[in-house]
């Protein structure tokens, strides 16, 4: 979804195809936050409260139907701060929403799909690198 990233690999791609380097592209797409999205993905938001953060989430008209953020959150980022504010454990400061600093700004990332990294596929990268490695 990141069109710069995007734009970037595609360069890094071709430069890398014209020297005959193997190269492979891994897409991350976007995720659903379950009841559970933050919890699952961290230790150090409970069950409880990644149900609250995502209820609250869903009121405030950040998730579709399906339960995918409507909206990208690095560009909306107050919103949706604003929109977790009143959970508990944010409020209290149990839970950080400090970008690069805290769990959720990444994670909100991850779930729309604007982040340079997922854990989508990697049996399939794990097959690449090893098929590419160089054993000496």
């Amino acid at each position: 979804r990141d069109r710069r990233v995007a734009g970037w690999v595609e360069r890094v791609m071709s430069m890398l195809k014209k020297k005959y380097f193997p190269v492979m592209e891994q897409h991350c797409n976007p995720l659903p936050l379950s009841d559970t999205f933050f919890s699952d993905w961290t230790e150090a938001i409970s069950p409880s409260s990644s149900t609250l953060m995502v209820q609250a989430l869903r009121d405030a008209g950040w998730l579709d139907k399906s339960s995918f953020l409507k909206r990208d959150p690095l560009a909306y980022e107050q919103d949706w701060r604003l929109a977790l504010q009143d959970v508990p454990d944010v409020s209290s400061g149990n839970i950080s929403l400090t970008q690069n600093k805290a769990a959720v700004p990444q994670l909100m990332h991850t779930a729309y799909a604007r982040h340079s990294w997922c854990a989508e596929g990697l049996e399939k990268v794990f097959a690449f690198l090893l098929k590419h490695a160089e054993i000496q």
